[in-house]
C-alpha cells in the first residue's frame, strides 16, 4: 500500500453492500410513487365541496329522477328518436351537432309536440322541426295519434375528461314538456324503433351503444307561483355512448412516452465513469417529456383537475428524476475510480433500473384499472 487515500462508497470496507442499503433505493422510489399518487388523488375533483349558497329550506333538492309508475291521471306519450348524423363534436365548447328524426305516439286529445322542449339545445333554430316534414298529427290504424319531426342542431354536453385518453362520453338529447306537469303527461321510450342510424359516424370516436329512459325533472323552485301543486315535469333522455379508440392511447400518446423513458433508462446501462453521457440522457429525456405533455395538453380545454394521462406523466417524471439523482449520487461517491466500487455501482444500477420499470408499470396499471 502506498498510503494513498481511496474514497469509496458509503458501504466501504464491505465486500458486499448491506441488505438495508440494497432496499433503500427501492424504498425511496416507491415513496416517490406514493407521493405521486397522493398528489393525483389530492388534485382530483371533490364531490363534497361546499356549495356557494346554502340549500333552500322549503323543499328537497331537485334534479332528474327515474320515472316510477306513471300517475293514472297522466297522458302517456311514447317517444322515439333515431339519429342519422352526428358531427362537429367540440370537447372544448362542450357541444355537438345532431341530425335526427323524432316521433311521438299518444292516445287522447292534445298535441304534445307543441309543448315539447329541447332542454339542452344551444341554439333555438336547431330545435325547430323541418316544416316540410312536419305535417301535423294523424291517426294510426290502432286509433293512436302520431306525429314525427326532423330535428337538427347544436346541443350542450358537459364532457368529463378525467379519464382522458380512455374517456367515455354520452351525447344526450333531453326533452321535456314545458307546460304540463308529471301528473298530466309522462314520456315512455319507444325502444323497439329507436336506435342509431346506419350512417352515423363520428371521426376519432367509436360508438358503443345507446339508451333511452323516461325521467322526471323535479325543480327545487315553484318559479314564484305560490299555489303551484308540483314542480315535477315529464322528461325523456336519449344517450349515444362514445369512447376514444384504444389505438389512439397506445400508439399516439403512450408509445412516445415509453420511448423517452427507454432512453432515460439506458443511462443506467452505461459505465458509471461516463458521467457526461449519464447526465445528459436523463436531462434530455426530461425535456422531451415536458414537450410531449404540452403537445396533448394544448388540444384539451382548461380543466381544474388532472386527467389520466397527466397522472401517468407524473409517474414518468418521478422515474426521470430518480435516474438523474442516481447518476449524480454515483458520480459524487465514485470519484476515485475504485474498481470494486464501480462494480458494485453497476449492480445497484441494475437494481434501480428494474425497480423503476416495475414501479412505473404497476403505477400505470393501477391508474388505468382504478380510474
Amino acid at each position: 500500500m502506498d498510503g494513498t487515500a481511496v474514497r469509496r462508497f458509503p458501504w466501504r470496507g464491505d465486500r458486499r453492500p448491506p441488505r438495508a442499503r440494497q432496499w433503500w433505493l427501492l424504498g425511496w422510489l416507491l415513496g416517490g410513487l406514493a407521493l405521486a399518487l397522493i398528489l393525483a388523488v389530492g388534485t382530483a375533483r371533490r364531490d363534497d365541496a361546499p356549495a356557494l349558497q346554502p340549500p333552500r329550506p322549503h323543499g328537497a333538492l331537485g334534479g332528474l329522477r327515474p320515472l316510477g309508475t306513471p300517475p293514472q291521471t297522466a297522458q302517456v306519450v311514447t317517444v322515439g328518436l333515431l339519429p342519422t348524423t352526428v358531427y362537429d363534436l367540440n370537447v372544448e365548447a362542450n357541444t355537438y351537432y345532431i341530425d335526427a328524426y323524432l316521433w311521438l305516439r299518444w292516445r287522447g286529445d292534445g298535441e304534445p309536440m307543441r309543448s315539447l322542449e329541447f332542454v339542452n339545445a344551444v341554439e333555438d333554430w336547431g330545435a325547430v322541426a323541418d316544416e316540410e316534414v312536419r305535417q301535423g298529427a294523424h291517426v294510426l290504424a290502432d286509433g293512436s295519434h302520431y306525429e314525427g319531426v326532423h330535428i337538427e342542431g347544436r346541443f350542450f354536453q358537459a364532457f368529463d375528461l378525467s379519464d382522458f385518453p380512455l374517456d367515455r362520453h354520452r351525447l344526450t338529447v333531453l326533452i321535456e314538456d314545458r307546460l304540463r306537469t308529471v301528473d298530466q303527461i309522462v314520456y315512455l321510450p319507444d325502444l323497439a324503433e329507436s336506435g342509431i342510424g346506419d350512417t352515423v359516424r363520428i371521426p376519432g370516436w367509436d360508438i358503443v351503444g345507446w339508451q333511452a329512459e323516461p325521467l322526471v325533472h323535479v325543480y327545487d323552485s315553484n318559479f314564484g307561483e305560490s299555489d303551484a301543486a308540483t314542480t315535477a315535469y315529464a322528461s325523456y333522455r336519449y344517450e349515444l355512448t362514445i369512447v376514444r379508440p384504444l389505438n389512439y392511447f397506445v400508439w399516439k400518446l403512450l408509445l412516445p412516452l415509453l420511448i423517452v423513458l427507454g432512453i432515460n433508462w439506458t443511462t443506467l446501462c452505461f459505465d458509471p465513469r461516463q458521467v457526461e453521457v449519464r447526465s445528459a440522457l436523463p436531462a434530455s429525456a426530461l425535456l422531451a417529456a415536458v414537450f410531449l405533455q404540452q403537445s396533448y395538453s394544448n388540444a384539451l380545454p382548461e380543466v381544474g383537475y388532472l386527467v389520466l394521462l397527466d397522472k401517468i406523466y407524473v409517474l414518468a417524471y418521478a422515474a426521470l428524476v430518480v435516474t438523474l439523482v442516481r447518476v449524480i449520487w454515483v458520480a459524487r461517491h465514485a470519484a476515485a475510480h475504485a474498481a470494486d466500487d464501480y462494480r458494485r455501482a453497476r449492480q445497484h444500477d441494475r437494481l434501480v433500473l428494474g425497480a423503476q420499470v416495475a414501479a412505473f408499470a404497476l403505477g400505470c396499471g393501477a391508474l388505468v384499472l382504478l380510474r
